[in-house]
């Protein structure tokens, strides 16, 4: 065998083979480009065919295997690598192709099995050696002729169909190669903290802050190791899909193999400082936590997502594979409180009395509620400069401030400075210079940060025997609070309450005055003994305009925590408190569609209590005040206690008439002292 035939192998077939078809595909076929050759590998393994077929708004129709002749055609390894490559890129065929022979493989979508076409769709006996492949071309391309044509055929009848771009960037396409790296991330991360005092150090430090999201977790790498893989991920696919808007991103084009982790955070820096979206290029903790392997399909992740060729993509798809890779950020590393869009929408239609107003999030997490905003503004024909402009959302944490810039990022706002930015809520003050930078030009811009219409938010969910430890800050900002606004030490707050409970009094300067609240809380503060000195000082500051909960299904479905929705109104000097609708939402929000989430907020704002849609009952201040006096828990309010308050001098405490003490337990009392002396270490 000659030099020349020993280096024409796969790979340079391959090239000529890709650029050929490309200068050969028919206009009016539903082939429209062929693409290919991604060196990159997993160590032996590649990830991708060596060929890709694509059609029109970046659909990926089918992937090819090639072989030189003298690998046969129904050589197992062969085939099994086509397969794997099929299913982890969600397509329904492929093709294997040894120069000699080309066969189609079809998937049943009943049986799940890939079979093999009964005719070829190219044969010829005359192509047996690697030299036939290098010295007649006239006959492998007369083959690939062959081959578009009759793919064209099966694709037009509906025989094979593809995938589209948006489900390739779903948990059934690239998502899922990418969440089979997690299990290698996880062990990664749990070496390094065997080996690195710090790293371990600050990793404890971010689980303290996050664990009460995953209570499915009982350490912090699995969680780690999925925002790593997706923090990554959504670097790569951003990047290249601002280079459909015309960013000039030249810098992502140098990342090849040879890229390490260090280098491509620099890279991703400089693009980061030309543009607005540092939230989703800078740099963040624990991003270099990542195996070789791992990072080596990082990166053959990014040399396939270039195949896209973004610019060429309509930009309603390019918007749904934006929520694509969203939505598996939020399902796989966003913890459980995500909150439900459904709900989202309800929380804003009831805060955002001015749809023109400043309104801000300070606990965006994944961005559900900025998202919102946004859609609402648009909803009432507020221009997208002006609802970019107006809606603001901040976290503590960069994933989730990456997530939410990519879950708001849309074709009219993506030259426009978002106003979501990487902070601690309960540091926010007013006037407080925060930095962005101008996609369109490049520069560094400060915005004060301005008092606010409206603040929204899912407030943490952090019991009180946690938050001391993690937010020290909270006994900080909210002795300013008091001291500020003259709260003597018999009205503040007990010190015993959930972290939610210090929020709307920290946040209070924040929020001008008839603005208004509107938050998700945990139900604890209707009945709990910290929830009466709650619900005191919450009224001397705000009135209590709504209070929501589910009277079908829990509005959070994997956790157990009961939520309400409250929505309070800041007090001028002269405003007295008002009646409080308690309400209930009768249908299962998850259930209902946009239109009906929109009828239950009209119904509620307009008073329609007589809807099939809720219930609600009014309580006045002094109603209020009598129900407490009973030490009922509040969430009674939400019936009618009409017939209690009437009659309410007529009832008294059993206490008068009786003797109350706690249960015992009777018969077999022996027995369990026993118990209990054994666990108290005793012998007698």
């Amino acid at each position: 065998m000659t030099d020349a035939e020993l280096r024409y192998n796969e790979r340079a077939w391959a090239i000529d083979l890709i650029v050929y078809m490309n200068s050969s595909v028919e206009p009016d076929g539903i082939i429209q480009r062929v693409s290919g050759e991604h060196t990159i590998s997993t160590s032996s393994e590649s990830l991708f065919p060596d060929v890709l077929l694509f059609g029109d708004h970046g659909n990926v129709l089918q992937g090819w295997e090639l072989k030189m002749p003298d690998t046969a055609i129904d050589n197992t390894e062969l085939i099994s690598n086509a397969e794997r490559k099929a299913r982890n890129l969600g397509l329904d065929s492929f093709v294997v192709w040894n120069v000699q022979e080309a066969d189609l493989y079809i998937l049943n979508s009943t049986t799940d099995v890939f079979s093999k076409q009964y005719d070829p769709l190219f044969l010829n006996p005359d192509i047996t050696t690697r030299a036939d492949v290098l010295n007649r071309p006239d006959l492998w391309k007369e083959g690939a002729e062959q081959i578009i044509r009759k793919l064209n055929s099966y694709l037009s009848t509906g025989v094979i169909s593809g995938v589209s771009a948006n489900v390739m960037f779903s948990d059934t396409g690239l998502i899922g190669q990418l969440l089979s790296c997690q299990s290698a991330v996880k062990a990664f991360i749990e070496s390094k903290i065997q080996t690195d005092n710090r790293v371990d150090a600050q990793i404890k430090l971010w689980w303290k802050h996050v664990k009460h999201e995953y209570p499915g977790e009982r350490t912090p790498s699995g969680p780690l190791a999925y925002r790593i893989l997706f923090r990554w991920f959504n670097r790569f696919v951003f990047a290249n899909i601002l280079k459909a808007y015309n960013c000039p991103l030249e810098e992502i084009d140098r990342l090849d193999d040879e890229t390490t982790v260090e280098n491509a955070l620099g890279l991703f820096s400089e693009v980061s400082r030309r543009t607005d979206f540092w939230n989703v290029f800078g740099p963040s903790d624990f991003d270099d936590l990542i195996p070789q392997p791992v990072w080596n399909t990082l990166l053959a992740f990014n040399d396939f997502i270039q195949d896209f060729e973004f610019g060429q993509i309509n930009r309603s798809v390019l918007q749904s594979i934006l929520k694509s890779t969203v939505l598996a950020s939020i399902k796989k590393a966003a913890g459980l409180f995500v909150t439900p869009p459904e709900l989202a929408r309800l929380l804003v239609l009831l805060t955002l009395e001015d749809k023109t107003g400043l309104a801000i999030d300070p606990f965006c997490g994944t961005g559900t509620i900025v998202k919102t905003i946004l859609e609402v503004k648009s909803d009432y024909n507020i221009t997208g400069r002006q609802a970019v402009e107006t809606t603001w959302g901040s976290d503590k944490f960069a994933f989730p401030v990456q997530v939410s810039t990519l879950a708001v990022s849309t074709p009219e706002n993506m030259h426009e400075p978002l106003r979501i930015f990487t902070h601690d809520a309960l540091t926010l003050s007013v006037g407080e210079n925060i930095p962005f930078v101008d996609p369109s030009t490049g520069e560094n811009i400060s915005v004060p940060l301005p008092r606010f219409s409206a603040i929204i938010s899912n407030l943490p969910f952090v019991q009180f025997e946690d938050f001391a430890e993690l937010n020290q800050i909270v006994t900080e900002k909210i002795n300013v609070f008091y001291e500020t606004h003259s709260v003597q030490r018999d009205d503040r707050l007990d010190g015993r309450g959930d972290i939610y409970s210090y929020i709307p009094f920290i946040l209070y300067d924040l929020l001008e005055v008839g603005g208004h609240l509107g938050i998700i809380v945990s139900n604890s503060w209707l009945s709990t003994g910290w929830g009466a000195k709650f619900r005191q000082l919450l009224r001397r500051f705000y009135n209590l305009k709504y209070v929501l909960t589910s009277a079908n299904a829990r509005w959070f479905n994997e956790a157990d925590i009961v939520t309400n929705l409250l929505i309070c109104q800041k007090k001028s000097d002269l405003d007295e408190s008002d009646e409080i609708r308690f309400i209930a939402t009768q249908q299962n929000l998850s259930e209902v569609e946009i239109d009906d989430i929109d009828t239950i907020a009209t119904d509620i704002l307009a008073e329609n209590f007589q809807s099939e849609s809720i219930t609600a009952s009014l309580t006045s201040q002094e109603r209020l005040s009598s129900i407490e006096s009973l030490n009922i828990g509040l969430s009674a309010c939400f019936a009618s206690l009409d017939w209690m308050i009437e009659y309410l001098e007529k009832f008294q405490l059993l206490s008068a008439y009786t003797d109350i003490i706690r249960g015992e337990r009777w018969g077999r009392n022996s027995f369990y002292y026993l118990i209990l002396q054994r666990h108290n270490g005793s012998r007698n």
